[in-house]
């Protein structure tokens, strides 16, 4: 619980800081950790103390209140509560009220002390890094309880008062997380109650101390992991109310602590400092402490995002961006007690014959690792359980402790779960009828989870580099879905905003997830979602915590159109990828893209049974996820259709699949085989080489050998190429011939700098010669006479506003860029993404018209804002504007791992998200009536001119259709016109012939007179996009596409 301490300091000494003062003095007192007795709660009773009734098993808990203690009793209001829950629920009434309200009442009884005009600063930091000590020295106080190891003495929350330059100052000591005594989870459930009620009773803090011991030789995964947490818990946008403050330099030379702190400086902490946070040594005096404390009270009063999170947006513990970190970690470390446990069974069966006493501390080490792993499953279990009675629709629970300003305690979840109904969580079960066999998942309050569902068989020995063979189950009996299957080989280090660490890889990996909103049956017949990850093919994982669909499928119960996910895994680098002629052959090239194929006809075979519908199937993914999805329509020349009936690529159309005809991947896959000494005469030997070859040694060998080749993270090394089956031809070639899927409504979509993180440094561009060596980077085939052609498509005239609009926004530290960097961000979005997404979508939508006048149609999409922009700026990148990747955490209705999801981003990411959504229904993202999807007309209107101002005929289209989302013009369509098209409308504007734009039908005049409408058009028109893709598209010979 929470405990308020008052000081009385009758000094009001006015100090003044310099940031990393020289001074360090030497902090001379010892304190000796004690252990806290621990209570029983009253509902367990003296004799139940550490354990409940039933199957769910708790810690003691030290911070329970017992009745002892002093504590008020129980109001009539909180009484009234528990008596109509008794009604509703028998199992309720067996003594976890009182254990609840006391706790309820008591926090209340604390918060009615403080006095709304005291400063209150929260100090933070990992256990260890000396919280408790520095509020000691800032207070006077020296009957704190202190610790120096990994074991906190502050395991509840202190609250401790002092007087500064005249104010009365409130210091919060929390504990820390990477606990020996309380698991994270324990921890962030105890910060979460305390800042609940915080809210409720509008207490704002002034300010964060974030503390690092400086005698840390080096930032460890804990370290990193609690600044990931403190951020989470504090949001981006408060940061500039942070200090981060290093202590213990008495135990450091001056040297070894300025080493550690530039470190920390341009390393660990430069997000942090970047939005705003500020820098200072604690030299262990009560003067430093005061010193840096003052510099915080007169900041504005602000709510932690946590707070706003769980008191704004009335979200579950679980559900916040803090929560969802603590979930990540969970499932990381049930990863790794599953392989802990398997390497120790296998070691004792292989020690059968050893001595007794090696048996027996295999068995001690073997029951460790269980106890490990009932404690994670057990926090697993709390925080769902939290979500299910946050979320229950009439169990009252939400509403009464949020009125009390108490969000669902540790303690008090725990104890109502324990004496409640058994069969208030239940894990869901789906039958296979015709493989006889059960799933059962996992639910995690209005969302059913099934992980690890097999689709294909282990691809490892001689399946590795062959085309997947669909799993056929056991029949009978029923199989775990509760716990994520193993990634396909990659490397495992987290890499954000895109990537999350990826601890369990397995070439028996070709799982996928099933997402649905709980209650779901087999009736329901629900549209489905099926996701191709992102990552360049060399990364990605159906469990990657930056795409969770929980706040996807919520919303879709909300606006009642609810819906399924799926992702799933397929195999990656030189595992998916690699080419000899051998393969080719036999018909094992592009085995990746063979994966998803299987894996989406998996979903359409038996989503069924999940609740989904099979015939409104939507697949979808960013930058390679869209491309393998476009891909899939061109597989085998069209012949077989497509597993799916609508797609949405982001990022990703055919046309970012360079240089598919070339050798290159055959190139790369011999040298990653001579680096692995597989240099035999004939690839049927390389080929058994390199398949006996452990799958760590050729993952990491592709792996730097990639990154050489296309540094940082050697995407795009190992990609598709044509092998006369699955890929017969070049995209380009197929789709102009008719070869492809057609019929299939679709959206693509691009972002509006959707280059630039492409471009590199903007440093690097100081002449019109720079803008040739990125574009060489994926392509080597263009003359001279096309750079030209090129480069007079985007004059540096075209881009004076760009520069002059970063201009007026630049402060003094960011970098100046020059109008050579504009122009190749713009050429390499066109030449990746937004000119194929336009001709491939111009020929499915003309041909899908031809077999079927009532075709959906096709749409697109630029998106122009973007969550990523604060991440950038921190990494000195203030100018790429809309990166690559920005659509994730709108479509998924705001999942933002790395930062804080501000107002309008909340609004923007409903939206797309609930347009999204439509489209999975019908194949229309336009949403009836809406503010701003009201209007998204199909992309290619009838009365196309597919000639050039010259005559010259292009192939392509001279109007477009377009959606512009988001950014300062807001979202909405604007209609995109070749320079042709431009001068005719005009003309014929001038002569009275027309007033309406031709193919604007369903659209109501009086929006395209509107000032929105024209600012829309006008920009989009500054952007020359039809006539400048008119010369891309006939490049793609050239560009191997």
């Amino acid at each position: 619980m929470v405990r308020v301490d008052s000081f009385d300091d009758h000094s009001d000494d006015d100090f003044d800081l310099i940031p990393n003062a020289d001074a360090v003095s030497d902090v001379s007192d010892e304190y000796k950790v004690k252990e806290k007795p621990h209570r029983a709660s009253p509902s367990q009773g003296a004799a139940g103390a550490g354990r409940l009734a039933g199957p769910h098993e708790v810690p003691q808990m030290p911070y329970a209140p017992d009745h002892d203690a002093g504590f008020p009793s129980i109001d009539q209001q909180l009484s009234d509560h528990n008596t109509e829950d008794r009604h509703r629920d028998p199992g309720i009434a067996k003594g976890s009220g009182s254990f609840i309200n006391n706790g309820l009442k008591y926090t209340k009884t604390v918060y009615n002390k403080l006095v709304s005009k005291d400063a209150l600063i929260a100090v933070m930091g990992m256990t260890g890094s000396g919280k408790t000590t520095f509020i000691s020295k800032v207070t006077g106080r020296t009957d704190l309880k202190i610790g120096h190891d990994l074991q906190s003495c502050t395991q509840d929350i202190q609250v401790v008062e002092a007087q500064i330059k005249g104010q009365t100052v409130r210091f919060v000591d929390t504990p820390g997380f990477s606990d020996t005594n309380l698991s994270d989870t324990e921890v962030l459930q105890l910060i979460a109650d305390y800042l609940a009620v915080a809210y409720k009773q509008e207490m704002k803090l002034s300010g964060i101390i974030y503390l690092h011991p400086i005698s840390d030789r080096r930032v460890t995964h804990h370290t990193t992991k609690n600044l990931d947490m403190f951020r989470k818990l504090t949001g981006e946008k408060n940061l500039q109310n942070v200090i981060l403050a290093t202590s213990m330099w008495d135990n450091v030379t001056e040297e070894e602590g300025i080493k550690r702190e530039d470190e920390l400086k341009g390393r660990y902490w430069k997000l942090l400092l970047a939005a705003g946070a500020k820098t200072y040594r604690h030299n262990g005096t009560s003067e430093s402490a005061r010193q840096i404390a003052s510099k915080l009270l007169g900041n504005t009063p602000f709510y932690l995002q946590l707070q706003e999170e769980m008191g704004k947006d009335n979200k579950a513990l679980r559900d916040t961006a803090a929560g969802r970190e603590i979930m990540h970690e969970l499932l990381l470390l049930k990863q790794e007690h599953q392989r802990e446990l398997a390497d120790m069974e296998n070691m004792m069966k292989n020690s059968a014959q050893e001595s007794q006493g090696l048996i027996e501390a295999l068995k001690e080490h073997y029951q460790g690792i269980l106890s490990d792993m009932e404690r994670t499953l057990r926090d697993e279990r709390r925080m769902n359980e939290e979500a299910l009675l946050h979320h229950a629709p009439n169990s009252g629970l939400s509403e009464r402790f949020v009125n009390c300003g108490f969000t669902n305690t540790l303690a008090a979840v725990i104890s109502l779960v324990a004496v409640s109904s058994s069969a208030t969580i239940t894990e869901p079960v789906v039958e296979l009828k015709k493989d006889h066999l059960s799933y059962r998942g996992v639910s995690s309050g209005a969302v059913e989870h099934f992980h690890n569902i097999r689709y294909a068989h282990d691809t490892s020995g001689n399946r590795r580099f062959a085309p997947p063979e669909p799993y056929i189950p056991p029949e009978g009996g029923v199989l775990d879905a509760t716990t994520p299957g193993p990634a396909c080989p990659q490397s495992k280090a987290a890499a954000p905003p895109v990537f999350a660490e990826t601890p369990n890889i397995s070439e028996d990996c070709l799982n996928l997830r099933i997402a649905r909103p709980a209650g779901t049956s087999s009736k329901d017949k629900l549209p489905v979602f099926v996701h191709l990850y992102t990552g360049g093919l060399v990364r990605g994982s159906a469990e990657d915590p930056h795409w969770d669909p929980d706040n996807l499928i919520t919303l879709s119960e909300s606006i009642g159109k609810p819906v399924i996910y799926v992702a799933l895994n397929f195999r990656l680098t030189i595992f998916g990828y690699a080419r000899l002629p051998f393969l080719k052959d036999q018909k094992s090239l592009n085995v990746g893209m063979r994966d998803q194929r299987v894996g989406i006809q998996w979903v359409k075979d038996n989503i069924a049974a999940f609740g989904g519908d099979p015939d409104k199937i939507t697949a979808f993914g960013l930058s390679a996820g869209g491309t393998m999805t476009s891909l899939q329509f061109i597989a085998y020349g069209g012949e077989y259709g497509v597993p799916f009936t609508q797609a949405w690529a982001i990022s990703g159309p055919p046309g970012t699949a360079l240089n598919i005809t070339s050798d290159a991947t055959e190139i790369h896959t011999r040298a990653v085989a001579e680096k692995l000494q597989c240099t035999h005469e004939s690839d049927e030997e390389i080929l058994s080489c390199l398949r006996g070859i452990p799958m760590e040694r050729l993952t990491d060998a592709a792996i730097e050998y990639s990154v050489n080749n296309h540094p940082p993270m050697g995407l795009f090394t190992f990609i598709p190429s044509v092998d006369g089956d699955i890929i017969p031809d070049r995209p380009t070639v197929l789709y102009k011939s008719g070869r492809f899927a057609k019929g299939i409504p679709a959206v693509f979509g691009w972002a509006q700098d959707d280059g630039s993180t492409n471009a590199g440094p903007a440093a690097l561009f100081q002449e019109e010669e720079d803008l040739k060596w990125p574009i060489r980077g994926f392509s080597h085939a263009l003359t001279d006479d096309d750079y030209s052609r090129l480069f007079s498509l985007y004059p540096a005239s075209d881009f004076e506003e760009e520069v002059a609009s970063y201009n007026a926004q630049k402060t003094e530290s960011d970098p100046i860029v020059p109008v050579h960097w504009f122009r190749i961000s713009r050429i390499l979005r066109d030449l990746l993404f937004t000119c194929s997404s336009i001709d491939f979508g111009y020929e499915l939508s003309r041909q899908s018209n031809a077999l079927d006048p009532n075709f959906a149609g096709v749409r697109l999409y630029d998106l122009n804002q973007s969550m990523l922009t604060p991440l950038f700026k921190a990494m000195g990148m203030p100018y790429v504007g809309t990166p690559h990747g920005s659509d994730y955490q709108y479509l998924s209705n705001g999942v933002f791992l790395e930062g804080q999801v501000s107002d309008e981003d909340k609004v923007l990411a409903e939206s797309m998200a609930s347009s999204f959504i439509r489209f999975a229904y019908t194949g229309d993202p336009t949403i009836p009536n809406h503010e701003s999807f009201g209007s998204w007309p199909e992309a290619f209107p009838e009365g196309q001119d597919l000639t050039d101002s010259q005559g010259t005929e292009t192939g392509g289209p001279s109007k477009v259709n377009l959606q512009l989302i988001g950014g300062p013009l807001g979202t909405g369509y604007c209609q995109v016109r070749t320079e042709a098209e431009s001068v005719k409308l005009t003309e014929q504007e001038n002569e009275g012939s027309v007033q309406i734009p031709i193919g604007m039908g369903g659209v109501e005049f009086g929006e395209m007179e509107t000032s929105a409408f024209e600012a829309r058009n006008k920009e989009l028109g500054r952007q020359k996009l039809l006539d400048r893709c008119a010369f891309i598209n006939t490049l793609s010979e050239k560009l191997d596409i």
